[in-house]
């Protein structure tokens, strides 16, 4: 099992848009009340702090991507619970996934779930690789529902995996999975089909308090809130068949 968490200062984060570094709360903090900031690619300049928090929410929505609406931004982001549990890569293990759920507390022997309010992010590449995909997407959308309803939360993410079957590549696949889901493997996962559809509520990033989620990494250019949204829209579009 893998996982790859980035830790995320929401403050620093929105300031990688329109401010300088997190440098302004020790020596690059001037007097009289501004705050040093600076565009991008730009120099630096003295914004009072009141004008700048007023001017804000105009400047995030003047650098965001067309593919980012301010509630695609809102999805990503869910508060701090009283636990966050995250499992990495399960390639069709159900078994294993059932162990590490019952090890972490969240799912009891029948793999009902147990976990009160907690956060469970599975980190992507859930298909491929083992036989058992299809008891494994079986699972977690039972646990969504079962979580929601115990004021808890299951988050699901897109792997490179899930993309290469929605790609139509199948050299990964086991000889169950090729003939799991009903229809030869290279469409099942086709976009705009049920279950590209299913994936597209797969985001690519969440955010669970401080803590940013991800399969694999983000570079830079992304770790920001509003293209990481775009990140999530982009993806979502084209595996509902919208692109």
């Amino acid at each position: 099992l893998s996982l790859t968490a980035h830790r995320l200062d929401t403050g620093a984060n929105w300031r990688v848009l329109v401010l300088s570094p997190a440098h302004h709360k020790s020596h690059n903090k001037p007097k009289g009340g501004a705050t040093r900031a600076r565009a991008a690619n730009s120099a630096h300049m003295l914004v009072p702090r009141r004008a700048f928090s007023a001017a804000l929410p105009a400047l995030l929505l003047s650098t965001r991507s067309p593919a980012a609406e301010p509630s695609a931004v809102d999805r990503i982001r869910l508060p701090a619970p009283s636990r966050t549990v995250a499992v990495g890569d399960l390639h069709g293990d159900c078994d294993a996934f059932v162990n590490v759920l019952r090890t972490a507390g969240l799912v009891d022997a029948t793999a009902r779930w147990t976990g009160g309010d907690a956060v469970l992010v599975q980190c992507g590449d859930v298909l491929d690789r083992g036989p058992q995909e299809a008891e494994c997407l079986a699972l977690l959308r039972s646990l969504k529902m079962q979580a929601a309803a115990a004021g808890g939360r299951v988050v699901t993410l897109l792997g490179n995996h899930e993309v290469l079957n929605a790609c139509g590549v199948t050299s990964f696949v086991s000889e169950a999975g090729a003939t799991a889901f009903g229809e030869p493997r290279s469409l099942a996962f086709r976009p705009g089909g049920a279950l590209a559809r299913e994936l597209a509520g797969w985001p690519v990033v969440c955010v669970v308090g401080d803590t940013c989620f991800v399969h694999a990494g983000l570079t830079p250019e992304v770790a920001t809130p509003i293209r990481a949204a775009a990140a999530n829209t982009a993806a979502a579009r084209w595996l509902s068949g919208d692109e």
